[in-house]
């Protein structure tokens, strides 16, 4: 039991960074869990997660022009919204 809770700390203490709270670093909530030797499914529950994120692999394609060409509009047009950005990038030619 002592070896669990220590287990535990030390789960969360890698997860959430050397600040030991969730805004150190973009993703540090998200990085590997099971890392510290934890099963899966315990350190998903104590970081306050599901597997699911942890487990989860696209299919789709990453379609990285278009999130270029939309992050570069959003940058330009910042009062936009989405259904004209999405009205702007049909008329360019996209989706």
């Amino acid at each position: 039991m002592v070896a669990d809770q220590a287990l535990n700390i030390q789960v969360l203490k890698d997860a959430l960074g050397k600040r030991g709270d969730a805004g150190s670093a973009a993703g540090s909530r998200h990085r590997d869990p099971c890392a510290a030797g934890a099963p899966l499914r315990r350190a998903c529950r104590y970081l306050g997660i599901h597997r699911s994120l942890l487990q989860y692999r696209s299919r789709a394609a990453p379609q990285t022009a278009l999130r270029q060409r939309l992050g570069e509009l959003a940058l330009a047009k910042p009062r936009w919204g989405s259904p004209r950005f999405t009205w702007r990038l049909q008329r360019e030619g996209g989706r």
